[in-house]
Protein backbone atom coordinates (compact mmCIF):
# COMPACT_ATOMS: atom_id res chain seq x y z
CA UNK A 1 0.00 0.00 0.00
CA UNK A 2 2.67 2.61 0.79
CA UNK A 3 4.54 2.59 -2.28
CA UNK A 4 1.46 3.48 -4.12
CA UNK A 5 1.19 6.44 -6.02
CA UNK A 6 -2.16 8.26 -4.60
CA UNK A 7 -1.36 11.71 -5.59
CA UNK A 8 -3.90 11.20 -8.77
CA UNK A 9 -6.29 9.08 -7.39
CA UNK A 10 -9.73 9.82 -7.83
CA UNK A 11 -13.04 8.36 -6.71
CA UNK A 12 -12.83 5.68 -9.34
CA UNK A 13 -9.28 4.84 -8.70
CA UNK A 14 -9.95 4.36 -5.09
CA UNK A 15 -12.78 1.67 -6.06
CA UNK A 16 -10.47 -0.15 -8.53
CA UNK A 17 -7.91 -0.74 -5.29
CA UNK A 18 -7.63 -4.10 -4.07
CA UNK A 19 -6.46 -2.61 -0.83
CA UNK A 20 -8.56 0.06 -0.45
CA UNK A 21 -11.54 -1.84 -1.17
CA UNK A 22 -10.29 -4.55 0.99
CA UNK A 23 -10.39 -1.99 4.26
CA UNK A 24 -13.89 -0.70 3.63
CA UNK A 25 -15.44 -4.44 3.54
CA UNK A 26 -13.38 -6.11 6.38
CA UNK A 27 -10.29 -4.36 7.52
CA UNK A 28 -7.19 -5.61 9.65
CA UNK A 29 -5.45 -3.58 12.09
CA UNK A 30 -2.78 -2.71 9.61
CA UNK A 31 -4.85 -1.59 6.89
CA UNK A 32 -7.18 0.29 9.55
CA UNK A 33 -4.24 2.43 10.79
CA UNK A 34 -3.09 3.09 6.99
CA UNK A 35 -6.42 4.38 5.70
CA UNK A 36 -7.44 6.13 8.72
CA UNK A 37 -4.47 8.38 8.48
CA UNK A 38 -4.27 9.06 4.87
CA UNK A 39 -6.67 12.07 4.63
CA UNK A 40 -3.89 13.42 6.75
CA UNK A 41 -1.18 11.92 4.88
CA UNK A 42 -3.02 12.60 1.08
CA UNK A 43 -4.75 15.80 1.32
CA UNK A 44 -4.64 16.83 -1.88
CA UNK A 45 -6.84 13.35 -2.42
CA UNK A 46 -9.48 14.06 0.34
CA UNK A 47 -12.53 14.74 -1.42
CA UNK A 48 -12.41 11.88 -3.83
CA UNK A 49 -11.25 8.95 -1.31
CA UNK A 50 -14.55 10.34 0.83
CA UNK A 51 -16.46 9.79 -2.59
CA UNK A 52 -15.31 6.40 -2.89
CA UNK A 53 -16.19 5.78 0.58
CA UNK A 54 -19.68 6.27 0.28
CA UNK A 55 -19.76 4.43 -2.97
CA UNK A 56 -18.49 1.44 -0.88
CA UNK A 57 -19.84 2.48 2.00
CA UNK A 58 -23.50 2.28 0.55
CA UNK A 59 -23.26 -1.91 0.25
CA UNK A 60 -23.08 -2.62 3.87
CA UNK A 61 -26.78 -1.68 5.03
CA UNK A 62 -27.00 -5.05 6.74
CA UNK A 63 -24.00 -6.00 9.15
CA UNK A 64 -22.38 -9.71 8.33
CA UNK A 65 -18.98 -10.96 8.49
CA UNK A 66 -17.49 -12.94 5.67
CA UNK A 67 -15.15 -16.01 5.65
CA UNK A 68 -11.90 -15.64 3.69
CA UNK A 69 -13.53 -17.65 0.29
CA UNK A 70 -16.88 -15.18 0.81
CA UNK A 71 -14.74 -11.85 1.13
CA UNK A 72 -12.39 -13.22 -1.84
CA UNK A 73 -15.32 -13.86 -3.80
CA UNK A 74 -17.63 -11.30 -3.06
CA UNK A 75 -14.27 -8.93 -3.90
CA UNK A 76 -13.68 -11.06 -7.66
CA UNK A 77 -17.48 -9.72 -8.13
CA UNK A 78 -16.94 -6.27 -7.63
CA UNK A 79 -14.05 -5.56 -9.64
CA UNK A 80 -15.76 -7.87 -12.69
CA UNK A 81 -18.82 -5.78 -11.95
CA UNK A 82 -16.64 -2.37 -11.96
CA UNK A 83 -14.08 -3.13 -14.77
CA UNK A 84 -17.37 -3.80 -16.98
CA UNK A 85 -18.91 -0.09 -16.20
CA UNK A 86 -16.23 1.82 -15.06
CA UNK A 87 -17.62 4.45 -17.40
CA UNK A 88 -20.72 4.05 -15.66
CA UNK A 89 -20.65 5.02 -12.13
CA UNK A 90 -24.32 5.02 -11.44
CA UNK A 91 -24.85 1.45 -12.54
CA UNK A 92 -21.17 0.34 -10.31
CA UNK A 93 -23.14 1.81 -7.48
CA UNK A 94 -26.51 -0.56 -8.05
CA UNK A 95 -24.36 -3.45 -9.02
CA UNK A 96 -22.31 -2.83 -5.26
CA UNK A 97 -26.08 -2.80 -3.89
CA UNK A 98 -27.58 -5.29 -5.33
CA UNK A 99 -24.49 -8.05 -4.04
CA UNK A 100 -25.71 -6.01 -0.77
CA UNK A 101 -29.05 -7.15 -1.21
CA UNK A 102 -27.52 -10.86 -1.45
CA UNK A 103 -26.12 -10.43 1.69
CA UNK A 104 -29.42 -9.22 3.12
CA UNK A 105 -31.32 -12.18 2.34
CA UNK A 106 -28.47 -14.64 3.44
CA UNK A 107 -28.89 -13.21 7.20
CA UNK A 108 -32.42 -13.23 7.03
CA UNK A 109 -32.92 -10.11 8.59
CA UNK A 110 -36.96 -9.63 8.81
CA UNK A 111 -38.60 -7.86 11.72
CA UNK A 112 -41.97 -6.43 12.10
CA UNK A 113 -42.79 -2.39 11.12
CA UNK A 114 -45.17 -0.09 11.32
CA UNK A 115 -45.62 1.61 8.25
CA UNK A 116 -47.59 5.01 7.07
CA UNK A 117 -48.06 8.31 5.88
CA UNK A 118 -44.97 10.35 6.48
CA UNK A 119 -46.07 13.96 5.30
CA UNK A 120 -42.99 16.81 5.09
CA UNK A 121 -43.57 20.06 7.33
CA UNK A 122 -45.68 22.90 5.49
CA UNK A 123 -43.09 24.73 3.06
CA UNK A 124 -43.29 28.52 2.90
CA UNK A 125 -41.59 30.95 0.52
CA UNK A 126 -39.01 31.50 2.70
CA UNK A 127 -38.55 27.77 3.71
CA UNK A 128 -34.79 25.88 2.82
CA UNK A 129 -37.02 23.38 1.18
CA UNK A 130 -37.84 25.79 -1.89
CA UNK A 131 -34.40 26.99 -2.54
CA UNK A 132 -32.10 24.91 -5.08
CA UNK A 133 -28.68 26.31 -3.87
CA UNK A 134 -27.18 26.70 -0.37
CA UNK A 135 -27.00 30.63 0.21
CA UNK A 136 -25.09 32.11 2.88
CA UNK A 137 -26.54 35.54 3.35
CA UNK A 138 -24.49 38.33 4.75
CA UNK A 139 -25.72 41.24 5.21
CA UNK A 140 -27.12 42.68 2.05
CA UNK A 141 -25.04 40.86 -0.01
CA UNK A 142 -26.22 37.09 -0.93
CA UNK A 143 -23.43 34.22 -1.29
CA UNK A 144 -24.77 31.65 -3.96
CA UNK A 145 -22.87 28.36 -3.83
CA UNK A 146 -24.22 25.82 -6.43
CA UNK A 147 -22.21 22.83 -5.07
CA UNK A 148 -23.67 19.30 -3.43
CA UNK A 149 -21.99 20.68 0.13
CA UNK A 150 -20.11 24.09 1.35
CA UNK A 151 -17.35 24.44 3.49
CA UNK A 152 -16.73 27.82 4.95
CA UNK A 153 -14.07 29.11 7.34
CA UNK A 154 -14.54 32.25 9.56
CA UNK A 155 -11.11 33.98 10.64
CA UNK A 156 -11.02 35.82 13.78
CA UNK A 157 -10.16 38.71 11.70
CA UNK A 158 -13.69 38.72 9.88
CA UNK A 159 -12.27 37.20 6.86
CA UNK A 160 -14.58 34.60 5.11
CA UNK A 161 -13.88 31.79 2.83
CA UNK A 162 -16.17 29.55 0.87
CA UNK A 163 -14.62 26.21 -0.95
CA UNK A 164 -11.55 28.05 -0.16
CA UNK A 165 -12.60 31.10 -1.86
CA UNK A 166 -12.14 34.85 0.07
CA UNK A 167 -15.34 36.55 0.14
CA UNK A 168 -14.90 39.79 -1.25
CA UNK A 169 -16.85 42.30 1.18
CA UNK A 170 -15.47 45.93 1.95
CA UNK A 171 -16.82 45.64 5.43
CA UNK A 172 -17.59 42.15 6.96
CA UNK A 173 -21.54 41.40 8.56
CA UNK A 174 -21.89 41.04 11.71
CA UNK A 175 -24.36 38.38 11.34
CA UNK A 176 -24.72 35.74 8.70
CA UNK A 177 -27.13 33.16 7.60
CA UNK A 178 -26.97 29.94 6.28
CA UNK A 179 -29.77 28.29 4.37
CA UNK A 180 -28.79 24.75 3.58
CA UNK A 181 -31.63 23.28 1.03
CA UNK A 182 -33.16 19.85 0.83
CA UNK A 183 -30.92 17.24 -0.25
CA UNK A 184 -27.89 18.84 0.66
CA UNK A 185 -25.77 19.78 3.69
CA UNK A 186 -22.54 22.37 4.74
CA UNK A 187 -20.06 22.78 7.25
CA UNK A 188 -18.69 26.07 9.11
CA UNK A 189 -15.61 26.39 11.15
CA UNK A 190 -16.45 29.80 13.27
CA UNK A 191 -14.16 32.18 14.00
CA UNK A 192 -13.30 30.47 17.67
CA UNK A 193 -12.38 27.08 15.96
CA UNK A 194 -15.74 25.75 16.74
CA UNK A 195 -16.75 23.41 13.83
CA UNK A 196 -20.76 22.92 13.08
CA UNK A 197 -22.25 20.72 10.43
CA UNK A 198 -25.74 21.97 9.04
CA UNK A 199 -28.18 19.50 7.94
CA UNK A 200 -30.64 19.36 4.97
CA UNK A 201 -33.42 21.94 4.98
CA UNK A 202 -31.94 24.01 8.06
CA UNK A 203 -30.90 27.75 8.52
CA UNK A 204 -27.86 28.79 10.73
CA UNK A 205 -27.43 32.05 12.14
CA UNK A 206 -23.70 33.21 13.39
CA UNK A 207 -21.63 35.73 13.71
CA UNK A 208 -18.76 36.69 11.57
CA UNK A 209 -16.39 37.09 14.43
CA UNK A 210 -17.47 36.13 18.34
CA UNK A 211 -17.04 39.33 20.62
CA UNK A 212 -16.27 38.98 24.30
CA UNK A 213 -18.62 37.50 26.44
CA UNK A 214 -20.60 34.18 25.48
CA UNK A 215 -20.62 32.88 21.54
CA UNK A 216 -23.96 32.57 20.91
CA UNK A 217 -25.49 30.95 17.44
CA UNK A 218 -29.24 29.91 16.14
CA UNK A 219 -30.35 27.21 14.54
CA UNK A 220 -33.78 26.39 12.83
CA UNK A 221 -33.61 22.37 11.47
CA UNK A 222 -30.35 20.43 12.35
CA UNK A 223 -26.89 20.66 12.94
CA UNK A 224 -23.97 18.77 14.80
CA UNK A 225 -21.42 21.13 16.34
CA UNK A 226 -17.92 20.09 18.00
CA UNK A 227 -17.11 23.42 20.72
CA UNK A 228 -13.58 24.74 21.02
CA UNK A 229 -13.22 24.96 24.73
CA UNK A 230 -13.56 28.40 26.42
CA UNK A 231 -14.73 28.42 30.09
CA UNK A 232 -14.70 32.23 29.97
CA UNK A 233 -16.79 32.40 27.01
CA UNK A 234 -19.90 29.85 27.31
CA UNK A 235 -20.99 28.14 23.99
CA UNK A 236 -25.02 28.96 23.39
CA UNK A 237 -27.17 27.18 20.65
CA UNK A 238 -30.52 29.12 20.42
CA UNK A 239 -33.65 28.08 18.59
CA UNK A 240 -37.24 28.59 19.18
CA UNK A 241 -38.07 25.66 22.18
CA UNK A 242 -34.65 26.03 24.08
CA UNK A 243 -31.36 26.74 24.65
CA UNK A 244 -28.30 24.48 24.99
CA UNK A 245 -25.11 25.63 26.96
CA UNK A 246 -21.81 24.38 26.54
CA UNK A 247 -17.99 24.88 27.66
CA UNK A 248 -16.71 22.68 25.25
CA UNK A 249 -18.38 19.71 23.82
CA UNK A 250 -19.95 17.32 20.62
CA UNK A 251 -23.71 17.67 20.25
CA UNK A 252 -26.39 16.96 18.14
CA UNK A 253 -29.23 19.78 18.02
CA UNK A 254 -32.82 18.42 16.19
CA UNK A 255 -35.06 21.62 15.94
CA UNK A 256 -37.18 21.85 12.78
CA UNK A 257 -39.39 24.38 13.93
CA UNK A 258 -42.12 23.57 11.61
CA UNK A 259 -42.06 19.79 11.98
CA UNK A 260 -44.18 17.14 13.89
CA UNK A 261 -41.63 15.84 15.33
CA UNK A 262 -40.21 15.99 18.88
CA UNK A 263 -37.24 18.43 18.89
CA UNK A 264 -34.38 16.86 20.56
CA UNK A 265 -30.44 17.00 21.90
CA UNK A 266 -28.18 14.28 21.66
CA UNK A 267 -24.41 14.28 23.47
CA UNK A 268 -21.69 12.43 22.05
CA UNK A 269 -19.39 13.40 25.30
CA UNK A 270 -19.07 16.30 27.79
CA UNK A 271 -21.90 17.53 29.42
CA UNK A 272 -24.57 20.57 28.49
CA UNK A 273 -27.04 22.48 29.86
CA UNK A 274 -30.58 22.57 28.77
CA UNK A 275 -33.36 25.50 29.22
CA UNK A 276 -36.68 24.91 27.61
CA UNK A 277 -39.12 28.14 27.18
CA UNK A 278 -40.58 28.11 30.59
CA UNK A 279 -36.92 28.29 32.39
CA UNK A 280 -36.48 24.96 33.37
CA UNK A 281 -33.21 23.45 33.31
CA UNK A 282 -31.82 20.20 32.08
CA UNK A 283 -28.85 18.40 32.34
CA UNK A 284 -27.42 15.99 30.38
CA UNK A 285 -24.40 13.08 30.36
CA UNK A 286 -22.73 11.22 27.30
CA UNK A 287 -24.66 9.43 25.84
CA UNK A 288 -28.05 11.08 26.47
CA UNK A 289 -30.73 12.15 24.25
CA UNK A 290 -33.04 15.17 25.62
CA UNK A 291 -36.57 14.78 23.27
CA UNK A 292 -39.44 17.99 23.95
CA UNK A 293 -42.60 17.92 22.50
CA UNK A 294 -45.95 19.32 23.41
CA UNK A 295 -43.74 21.14 26.34
CA UNK A 296 -43.02 17.34 27.55
CA UNK A 297 -39.74 16.02 28.12
CA UNK A 298 -37.71 12.68 28.48
CA UNK A 299 -34.25 11.96 28.62
CA UNK A 300 -33.16 8.34 27.32
CA UNK A 301 -29.57 6.75 27.21
CA UNK A 302 -28.74 6.30 23.07
CA UNK A 303 -26.35 5.34 20.54
CA UNK A 304 -25.53 8.89 19.41
CA UNK A 305 -23.85 7.37 16.14
CA UNK A 306 -27.54 6.56 14.93
CA UNK A 307 -28.30 10.32 15.35
CA UNK A 308 -25.27 11.94 14.46
CA UNK A 309 -24.10 9.70 11.15
CA UNK A 310 -26.08 12.11 8.86
CA UNK A 311 -23.14 14.86 9.04
CA UNK A 312 -20.75 12.53 7.21
CA UNK A 313 -23.67 11.99 4.48
CA UNK A 314 -25.27 8.36 6.34
CA UNK A 315 -28.31 7.35 7.79
CA UNK A 316 -27.28 4.60 10.18
CA UNK A 317 -29.60 1.98 11.81
CA UNK A 318 -29.27 -0.47 14.50
CA UNK A 319 -32.14 -3.43 13.86
CA UNK A 320 -34.11 -0.06 12.83
CA UNK A 321 -37.62 -0.33 11.08
CA UNK A 322 -38.19 0.88 7.48
CA UNK A 323 -40.27 2.95 9.37
CA UNK A 324 -37.89 4.96 10.57
CA UNK A 325 -35.91 4.71 7.43
CA UNK A 326 -38.65 6.39 5.21
CA UNK A 327 -39.37 8.49 7.93
CA UNK A 328 -35.79 9.98 8.18
CA UNK A 329 -35.29 10.20 4.60
CA UNK A 330 -39.32 12.11 4.16
CA UNK A 331 -37.58 14.82 6.27
CA UNK A 332 -34.32 14.94 4.82
CA UNK A 333 -36.15 15.39 1.43
CA UNK A 334 -39.05 17.49 2.56
CA UNK A 335 -41.24 14.65 1.09
CA UNK A 336 -44.57 12.74 1.63
CA UNK A 337 -44.09 9.35 1.55
CA UNK A 338 -47.35 6.60 1.13
CA UNK A 339 -46.29 3.50 1.99
CA UNK A 340 -48.10 0.70 0.53
CA UNK A 341 -49.13 -1.94 3.71
CA UNK A 342 -47.68 -4.99 1.67
CA UNK A 343 -44.00 -3.42 2.45
CA UNK A 344 -45.07 -3.61 6.00
CA UNK A 345 -42.51 -6.33 7.19
CA UNK A 346 -39.35 -5.25 5.80
CA UNK A 347 -36.44 -3.52 7.65
CA UNK A 348 -32.85 -3.01 7.43
CA UNK A 349 -29.87 -2.74 9.51
CA UNK A 350 -26.55 -0.64 8.71
CA UNK A 351 -25.51 2.60 6.69
CA UNK A 352 -27.39 4.07 3.78
CA UNK A 353 -25.42 6.64 2.05
CA UNK A 354 -27.54 9.77 1.48
CA UNK A 355 -27.40 11.02 -1.97
CA UNK A 356 -28.06 14.42 -3.36
CA UNK A 357 -30.55 13.81 -5.94
CA UNK A 358 -33.79 11.74 -3.91
CA UNK A 359 -33.82 9.72 -6.98
CA UNK A 360 -30.86 8.50 -6.08
CA UNK A 361 -31.78 7.01 -2.87
CA UNK A 362 -34.67 5.80 -3.85
CA UNK A 363 -32.98 3.39 -6.08
CA UNK A 364 -31.05 2.41 -3.55
CA UNK A 365 -33.78 1.17 -1.40
CA UNK A 366 -35.30 -0.29 -4.21
CA UNK A 367 -32.10 -2.49 -5.05
CA UNK A 368 -31.95 -3.86 -1.84
CA UNK A 369 -35.50 -4.49 -1.18
CA UNK A 370 -38.13 -5.93 -2.93
CA UNK A 371 -40.23 -2.63 -3.36
CA UNK A 372 -40.45 0.04 -5.68
CA UNK A 373 -40.43 3.74 -5.27
CA UNK A 374 -42.41 6.25 -7.32
CA UNK A 375 -41.93 10.08 -7.79
CA UNK A 376 -44.59 11.81 -8.30
CA UNK A 377 -44.90 15.45 -9.38
CA UNK A 378 -47.91 17.64 -8.07
CA UNK A 379 -49.50 20.54 -9.67
CA UNK A 380 -48.76 22.40 -6.81
CA UNK A 381 -44.98 21.87 -7.59
CA UNK A 382 -44.06 19.59 -4.48
CA UNK A 383 -43.39 16.11 -4.48
CA UNK A 384 -44.55 12.71 -2.95
CA UNK A 385 -43.22 9.87 -3.40
CA UNK A 386 -45.01 6.58 -3.28
CA UNK A 387 -43.58 2.78 -1.94
CA UNK A 388 -45.13 -0.24 -3.08
CA UNK A 389 -44.19 -4.45 -2.81
CA UNK A 390 -42.33 -5.33 -6.09
CA UNK A 391 -44.60 -8.01 -7.77
CA UNK A 392 -41.67 -9.70 -9.91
Amino acid sequence: MDNKEYKEYTAADFLNDPDFLLWCLDPDKREDLFWSEFPANHPETFAEFRKAIQTVGSVRLNNFTLEEGEKAELYDSIMSDYRALCSRRRLLRRQLFALAAAAVVAAGVVVPALLGVFRPPTETDASPARASEIRLISGRQSEHIASESASIECAPSGEMRINGRKIASAKPARMNRLVVPEGKRADITLSDGSRVWINSGSVFTFPTAFEEGERRVSIEGELYIDVTPDPERPFIVHNALFDTRVLGTSFDVNAYCDSNRPASVVLVHGAVEITTGDGEQVQLESNDMFSLKAGNYTVVKVDPSQYVSWKDGLFTFSSGTLERVIAQIAAYYRVEIVCDPDVRELCCSGKLVLFDDLSDTLDVLSDILPINCRIEQRPDGTRAVCVTARTN
